[in-house]
């Protein structure tokens, strides 16, 4: 019961037979321990009965088919559980609100720790309801793919180069996070205008003559580009460089050298995670 919450709010999986497999696991497999150091003791003195050593084999072999059957109830296992942190906090709230209820019966304590689930779940349902109404876009992390989520209360729209599937451990995680009801998958687009700023993603086809907007930019670069990124610095007027897990890291590498040397940001996805680009979003070109 007290590790159930965290197992769902990590792993999003539940074994419905997990408390009744350790009622009896457990006390068998004391039992199995007490045996078998005693068999080793009556080992040394060469008094081990035959019959122990029986009991020992089936003893093993009742605990394997009991395990096996138990793997075997697939309609007891459960996944795609969700589970908020607020969540978390307020079912183990509860829980210790049943305990010390049980344990102290007394009237002061359970009407406070009534009001603190009461004010948590209150919390809990502010934090849902302002997820809920998040409108805003992430550049995410993804091995050798470029990948936007676009996040419209309960909508996801994700702009990618290679298709990923729903059940992608990126958009699990962030369904995690985010209650989401619909998913649409779309190719992503070379430009995308966020807020006065332009997107530009630049990929190993992308050419000299590729038209920059006069206004503040920002630049994505995927693909192993081979752009003279010293010479656009020159040029135009960049905020920031961005690169993916796209690129090789020796190229990311030379790429941050760059960055440093004209005093551009630079942000690196594969080693600091999902980038958020805004959270106000009135003004996307999608």
């Amino acid at each position: 019961m007290a590790v159930s919450p965290l197992a769902i709010y990590h792993f999003h999986q539940f074994p419905g037979l997990f408390l009744i497999t350790n009622w009896m696991v457990l006390p068998f497999v004391a039992l199995y321990l007490y045996l078998g150091i005693g068999s080793l003791i009556l080992l040394h003195w060469q008094l081990l009965p035959t019959f122990l050593i029986d009991l020992l084999n089936l003893m093993t072999a009742s605990l394997n088919n009991f395990v096996r059957w138990v793997v075997n109830q697939k309609a007891f296992f459960f996944e795609e559980l969700r589970l908020s942190m607020y969540d978390v906090i307020l079912i183990y709230a509860l829980l210790l609100f049943l305990y010390f209820g049980y344990i102290k019966m007394k009237k002061r304590i359970l009407l406070s720790l009534f009001l603190g689930i009461m004010l948590l779940q209150w919390f809990a349902h502010q934090a849902r309801e302002a997820q809920e109404r998040t409108t805003a876009v992430w550049l995410m992390p993804a091995y050798n793919n470029t990948v936007l989520f676009y996040k419209n209360k309960k909508t996801l729209r994700i702009f990618c180069t290679q298709e990923i599937s729903e059940s992608n451990r990126l958009v699990k995680e962030f369904q995690n996070e985010f209650r989401i009801d619909r998913i649409q998958i779309e190719e992503l687009k070379n430009t995308y205008d966020i807020e006065g700023k332009t997107l530009f993603f630049i990929d190993s086809l992308w050419a000299e003559n590729f038209d920059f907007k006069k206004q503040r930019n920002l630049l994505v670069l995927t693909k192993n580009t081979k752009v003279n990124l010293e010479a656009m610095l020159l040029q135009n007027e960049i905020d920031q460089i961005i690169v993916d897990g796209s690129s090789y890291p020796s190229v990311k590498t030379r790429w941050k050298k760059t960055c440093a040397q004209y005093n551009i940001l630079f942000y690196d996805l594969q080693h600091k995670g999902p980038y958020l680009l805004s959270t106000k979003t009135r003004d996307i070109g999608f």
